[in-house]
């Protein structure tokens, strides 16, 4: 996940917005803190040049989980009103 949408996911969270990144992963308030911590970690290893490699391709796996995670999502916001 770029910065931006890391940065965008930290204050979105504590808010109780739902945040599904593309592979289907929901964050939650204890899950964007390491993400970022992860991030900031990997940012500096690639900054003293170690190549760290990158996610693996995005295929029909990751696009399920996504439409899983979204309809559990979708269906835990309907069943609150």
């Amino acid at each position: 996940m770029c910065r931006y949408r890391q940065d965008t996911t930290a204050l979105l969270v504590p808010k109780l917005v739902s945040v599904i990144d593309p592979r289907g992963e929901e964050y939650t308030a204890e899950s964007i803190g390491e993400r970022l911590s992860v991030r900031d970690f990997m940012d500096g290893l690639r900054g003293t040049g170690v190549e760290t490699g990158g996610h693996a391709p995005y295929g029909a796996r990751e696009k399920q989980a996504f439409a899983n995670s979204l309809d559990r999502v979708l269906t835990r916001t309907l069943r609150r009103r």
